[in-house]
């Protein structure tokens, strides 16, 4: 009774906190948005959370043998000031029109090849991971087609609120992850055509997933995309924004991923999911600072 009491005021505080935090920095511009985010988080990596001893632990596990204690300990208080920066940012998109959006995000050479499949009748799947300001990357992203994004549903109804709203700006649509019904919904989009659909998978959840490779150690990653991929409902991207220098964003997106089955389903599900983890593990090895090290990535063993 007591636990559930406890999750009920936090999850009241969180709830509380967002529509907060939301009014706040609608009273802001973006680069002020982006300096309250940064020192907030500056602020929490002070303090001994179990977030800052995961990222540290995580950023130990991946990079110890090559990057000193001290230079990972500025990452991850790096990926803080970062990641508080982009929660900020993403809590003010819902006030930024479809120009100014563009104008913060340029977009690298990897767009032909998306337009070429939409333009042809196919409708694509971006993969992309919990980097940067990925809540700005599918604002970005829908400004070149439909765009529909498969995610789990907040805990607190509060949250999910704000989530809705924001992405609804955008005129973003979301399927529930969990839903029994979603692998018949994507079906359904893959034969409309023209349409892009946005999935995170860089951590380890509930759905049906496969070990793979994942920046050099055995992880549970989704195989709903390779299986996807495989029967040829969508043409398969993996895309990334990446925050630059000057607080501006790029988007990068790579060429249209071409898998040929083998005959032996399983095998060619592994192949395709450990491809994708090798294109996510690049861009976070390549700018580490923008990624979610604080995530239990590899929690889980396999048997």
């Amino acid at each position: 009774m007591r636990r559930q009491y406890r999750r009920r005021v936090l999850r009241w505080i969180a709830g509380f906190a967002v529509t907060a935090g939301w009014k706040l920095v609608h009273l802001l511009n973006w680069k002020q948005a982006s300096r309250l985010g940064t020192c907030l988080g500056r602020l929490l990596f002070m303090f001994p959370t179990r977030m800052r001893r995961i990222a540290l632990s995580n950023l130990a596990l991946v990079l110890g043998n090559s990057i000193p204690e001290p230079q990972r300990r500025h990452i991850a208080a790096n990926v803080f000031s970062n990641l508080a920066r982009y929660m900020m940012q993403a809590l003010k998109i819902r006030d930024l029109s479809g120009p100014e959006i563009d104008a913060l995000v340029d977009v690298d050479a990897g767009l032909p090849a998306l337009k070429a499949s939409l333009s042809a009748g196919r409708s694509a799947i971006i993969l992309t991971g919990h980097y940067s300001n990925w809540e700005l990357f599918a604002a970005r992203i829908a400004r070149i087609a439909p765009l529909t994004v498969l995610a789990r549903n907040n805990d607190n109804p509060e949250i999910q609120k704000w989530i809705d709203a924001a992405r609804g700006s955008q005129s973003i649509e979301v399927i529930d992850r969990d839903s029994p019904s979603a692998a018949r919904i994507l079906k359904q989009l893959s034969a409309t055509g023209g349409r892009i659909i946005g999935l995170l998978m860089d951590q380890d959840t509930r759905v049906t997933s496969v070990f793979a490779p994942f920046l050099g150690h055995p992880a549970n990653t989704p195989s709903g995309p390779a299986a996807f991929a495989l029967k040829q409902w969508f043409d398969l991207f993996v895309g990334f924004i990446e925050e630059q220098p000057d607080g501006r964003f790029v988007l990068r997106l790579s060429e249209k991923l071409e898998f040929e089955p083998s005959g032996t389903p399983d095998e060619d599900v592994l192949r395709v999911t450990t491809a994708i983890n090798e294109r996510i593990g690049e861009q976070i090895l390549r700018v580490p600072e923008q990624w979610v090290w604080f995530h239990r990535r590899w929690r889980r063993k396999a048997d």
